[in-house]
C-alpha cells in the first residue's frame, strides 16, 4: 500500500478576512476561526487558472481534474497558528475544573466530577497542557449602497446597514494538502514553483478585505502508524478525534450510528476483520454545512455534520482474535488521512489518533506571523513619509518643552530669538544647515553684546547655550539620544521592513526642526515673560 504525502500551507492575513459561519445575510455577519478546505481548494484553483488559464472550461483540463476534482487530492482545513504549530479542535470530551485549571478527558474517565465544564476552540498540546489558539476579531459598521444612484451619493437611500465580523489582519493559519507523491509532486511544481504569493479569501475581497500571503512547503511522506500504536489502549481501543468536520453517507441522527459506517469500511476493506464503534464512548456535537459555490453563484444545499472535535473509540477483533495487526494498523492510517466521509477532496472527515494523557490547562497562545510584513514600492514611500513627519514632530515638542524652561526670564530680548529663527529658516537654503548656523553664531554674536550676556546664561548641563550654538557641544536633545525610547522598541524592525534609515540626532535635518522650533517657543516665551505670564527654570 503506497503511503499519503502532504504539503503544508500557510496562510498570513494581510488585511481582515470576512469567512462567513453561516450563507444568510444578518445584522451581523459572524466570522469563523479558521479556513475551510473547501475555500483552500477554492483558492488554490482560482491559482491555477490565473497561471494557467482555462476559464470557465478549466474542467477539461487534465491537470486540473487530477488536481482539483478527483479524489486523489484532500484540502485539509487552515487551522490557527499557535505557538507555531497547527492547532486542532480540542476534543469535546476534554473537560477543566473551574478552579484550579485541572483537566479530566471524560472519554476514558470512569466517573466524571463535578465542577467542571467544557472546554472549546483550538489549541495545542504542549509538555502536558493545553494551550488555547488565539484568533484576533474585529466588527465593523458598514452601509449597504446596492443601486446605482446609492453608490453615487455614498449613503443607502432605505438605510440599510450591516456589519461584518472579520479575522484581524496579521495573524496565521495552517492547513494541509493530502495526497499521493505523484500528485502532490505536480502541484508542487505547477502552484508553488515561487517562495510565497498573495491570494483574496472571503467576502468583500474586491474592497477592503481579504488579502493574504501564501505558502508552501516542499512534499513531505506521512507516517502515523506509531501514533496510531500509541493511542490503543490495553483494551485495544483506538481513540480517535475528529480534525474537521465529519459528512456521513446517511445523515444518522445518532452519532454512534453515523461513525459505524467508518468501521463497515474499514471491516470491507480487511476482510476477516471486523471493527466497530463504541457507542458509549462517542462524544459530539452537530453543525450545519452550508457554502456558497462561487463558480455556480449559488448557495449548496445545508447539510448535517459532526463536528470537528468529536472523540470515540474504535474495536477491531479478527477471527483469530489477532486485534490490530500491522494491516489493520495501514488501512486505519489511510482512512484517516485520506479522509472518512463525503466530500473527503474539501477536508471533509479527516481523523487523528487521540490517546489517553495526564493534562492541565496552559496559558493561551497569540497568533502571529512569524513571517515580517510585505511592503509595495509605494507603501514603503508612504510609511517613510510618515516616519519622518512623526520624528520632526517629537523634535519639536522636545523644543518647545526646552524653550519653556529655558527662556522665560529673558523678557526684553525676544527680538534676539526672532532673528535667530529668521536666520535659521536663511540657512535652510545653504548645504550643511548645522555647519552654516554654527559660523554665523561665530561671527555675528559680539563679544559683550547683550545677545551673548543672555545666551551665555542659559545653561544645559554646564554648557552656554552660546557654546552650544557656536558648535562646540552637542545641542541638548542630542545627549542619550534614543529613537526606541521616543517612539517604541519596534521602530527599529519597522525601519528596516520599509528601508528606513533612522536619521542621526544631529543631522541637517533634525537640527534644523529643533533649533528653528526652539528659538520660535523662546520667542513667545519671552514675551509671556514680560507680561508676567512666563516661567524659568535655567539650571
Amino acid at each position: 500500500m503506497s503511503r499519503l504525502a502532504k504539503i503544508d500551507i500557510r496562510i498570513d492575513t494581510l488585511e481582515p478576512v470576512v469567512i462567513s459561519q453561516k450563507n444568510n445575510t444578518t445584522v451581523l455577519t459572524n466570522s469563523a476561526d479558521y479556513i475551510s478546505g473547501s475555500i483552500l481548494r477554492g483558492m488554490l484553483a482560482g491559482m491555477y487558472i490565473r497561471k494557467f488559464g482555462g476559464g470557465d472550461r478549466v474542467h477539461e483540463d487534465a491537470a486540473f481534474q487530477r488536481l482539483f476534482l478527483s479524489s486523489n487530492v484532500r484540502f485539509v482545513d487552515a487551522n490557527p497558528l499557535a505557538g507555531g504549530q497547527r492547532s486542532f479542535a480540542l476534543p469535546f470530551s476534554l473537560m477543566k475544573e473551574k478552579v484550579n485549571g485541572d483537566v479530566q478527558d471524560i472519554l476514558f474517565a470512569k466517573d466524571s466530577q463535578k465542577g467542571y465544564k467544557g472546554i472549546k476552540g483550538y489549541g495545542i498540546v504542549s509538555d502536558g497542557k493545553i494551550c488555547m489558539a488565539h484568533v484576533g476579531k474585529s466588527v465593523s459598521l458598514h452601509m449597504s449602497r446596492n443601486l446605482e444612484n446609492e453608490r453615487i451619493s455614498g449613503k443607502s437611500e432605505e438605510g440599510h446597514i450591516f456589519n461584518y465580523e472579520s479575522i484581524d489582519a496579521g495573524q496565521s493559519f495552517a492547513g494541509e494538502i493530502i495526497g499521493s507523491k505523484e500528485a502532490l509532486q505536480e502541484m508542487s511544481e505547477k502552484l508553488f514553483s515561487e517562495k510565497e504569493c498573495f491570494v483574496y479569501i472571503g467576502r468583500s475581497k474586491y474592497s477592503q478585505y481579504g488579502r493574504c500571503r501564501l505558502s508552501a512547503s516542499g512534499v513531505q511522506e506521512v507516517d502515523y502508524t506509531g501514533m496510531i500504536r500509541e493511542a490503543i489502549d490495553e483494551k485495544g481501543l483506538l481513540a480517535l478525534r475528529a480534525d474537521t468536520p465529519y459528512l456521513p453517507e446517511w445523515q444518522n441522527v445518532d452519532a454512534a450510528a453515523s461513525l459505524q459506517e467508518l468501521a463497515d469500511k474499514l471491516s470491507d476493506i480487511c476482510p476477516g476483520m471486523s471493527f466497530a464503534v463504541q457507542g458509549a464512548s462517542v462524544v459530539s456535537k452537530q453543525v450545519t454545512i452550508a457554502n456558497f459555490v462561487q463558480v455556480w453563484n449559488l448557495k449548496r444545499a445545508e447539510e448535517p455534520a459532526l463536528a470537528a472535535g468529536t472523540v470515540f473509540q474504535l474495536s477491531c477483533r479478527s477471527g483469530e482474535d489477532k486485534g490490530w495487526t500491522d494491516e489493520a494498523v495501514e488501512v486505519v492510517e489511510q482512512l484517516l488521512l485520506g479522509g472518512m466521509s463525503r466530500r473527503s477532496s474539501e477536508g471533509f472527515g479527516q481523523f487523528r489518533p487521540w490517546q489517553q494523557q495526564e493534562l492541565k490547562m496552559g496559558s493561551g497562545l497569540e497568533n502571529a506571523p512569524e513571517a515580517k510584513p510585505v511592503f509595495s514600492a509605494e507603501m514603503k514611500k508612504t510609511v517613510q513619509h510618515i516616519l519622518l513627519n512623526r520624528m520632526k514632530g517629537e523634535i519639536r515638542r522636545l523644543a518647545a518643552d526646552d524653550a519653556a524652561k529655558k527662556c522665560g526670564s529673558l523678557s526684553r530680548h525676544n527680538h534676539l530669538f526672532s532673528r535667530m529663527e529668521q536666520e535659521m529658516l536663511t540657512v535652510k537654503a545653504q548645504s550643511g544647515t548645522r555647519k552654516a548656523f554654527n559660523q554665523y553664531m561665530e561671527a555675528c554674536i559680539r563679544p559683550g553684546s547683550p545677545a551673548e550676556k543672555n545666551l551665555k546664561g542659559i545653561s544645559y548641563g554646564g554648557h552656554t547655550l552660546l557654546e552650544i550654538l557656536q558648535g562646540n557641544y552637542k545641542s541638548p536633545y542630542a545627549v542619550n539620544f534614543s529613537w526606541q525610547e521616543i517612539l517604541g522598541k519596534e521602530i527599529g524592525a519597522l525601519a528596516k521592513d520599509v528601508d528606513f534609515t533612522l536619521p542621526e540626532p544631529e543631522s541637517d535635518e533634525l537640527y534644523y526642526e529643533y533649533w528653528l522650533w526652539f528659538f520660535r517657543h523662546a520667542r513667545k516665551q519671552t514675551i509671556k515673560a514680560a507680561t508676567g505670564k512666563g516661567s524659568v527654570n535655567n539650571e
